[in-house]
């Protein structure tokens, strides 16, 4: 579990602050997780919660079944006691491409005109689209790809 997934729990909501999913790649190590959230946390001027997507997953995924559910959870999905959103936007890390998983979550939550944002040299920037080629799915911003 990170810092992120300590502060509240997945299941709770607080409608003043923001939550935001964190993609990282699979078996990403726990201080790379950390400094991620840590390098989010410093890019954002307000303050959010921030859950790591590999921890989400972990507490997740057996229950909704599949990776189409689980992806529509995650954008749609509310808290039954809050009835808040489980999550307000999402964050995609890494190299300016996302796997199968991720590009599921990243294009329902764009239909769903969620934001998502993409940490690339220590800002975050808006997600405008993924466009998938021979099945990698690459982030573009809107500017050059």
């Amino acid at each position: 579990m990170t810092t992120g997934m300590m502060s509240q729990p997945a299941t709770a909501a607080s409608p003043s602050l923001a939550r935001l999913l964190v993609f990282f790649r699979k078996g990403e190590s726990s201080s790379v997780i950390q400094a991620g959230l840590a390098e989010i946390q410093a890019a954002t001027p307000k303050q959010v919660v921030l859950v790591d997507s590999l921890s989400w997953y972990d507490t997740h995924f057996a229950a909704c079944g599949d990776w189409d559910s689980w992806a529509l959870e995650a954008v749609t999905g509310k808290s039954y006691r809050s009835r808040e959103p489980y999550f307000h936007g999402f964050v995609l890390t890494g190299e300016g491409h996302v796997g199968q998983g991720t590009a599921k979550v990243v294009t329902f939550a764009l239909d769903m005109r969620k934001a998502v944002y993409w940490l690339s040299g220590g800002t975050l920037k808006p997600v405008a689209k993924l466009t998938s080629e021979d099945g990698i799915w690459r982030i573009s911003t809107g500017g050059t790809p």
